[in-house]
């Protein structure tokens, strides 16, 4: 059975803000939509194969890497919980304070 996925306000907040930071910076929605299709087939993947991400300190939470960013996710009986979008490019440091 494929789980249902959903997004926590904060993950979607995520994803918004980078899909447009792109959009802005390129002045074209070509790039945006690229990325976006790429997080859509990460998160097939990943109901697919609820196991495949790499595990965090956190033992809920796994992650999967999407071109440069990380998809963190928890996985319940019923749901796949996308909990935060982060490019890997940025401060290592600040992803943990943010994740805590």
């Amino acid at each position: 059975m494929v789980k249902r996925i959903k997004w926590t306000k904060q993950a979607l907040n995520e994803k918004l803000q980078i899909l447009k930071y792109w959009k802005d910076r390129n002045k074209s929605t070509l790039y945006s939509r690229k990325l976006n299709t790429i997080f859509i087939e990460a998160i097939k993947l990943i109901q697919q194969y609820p196991n495949l991400g790499r595990e965090t300190e956190d033992p809920k939470v796994k992650n999967i890497l999407a071109k440069e960013y990380l998809i963190f996710y928890e996985e319940s009986e019923t749901e796949i919980v996308i909990v935060h979008l982060w490019d890997e490019r940025q401060d290592p440091d600040d992803l943990i304070y943010q994740l805590k």
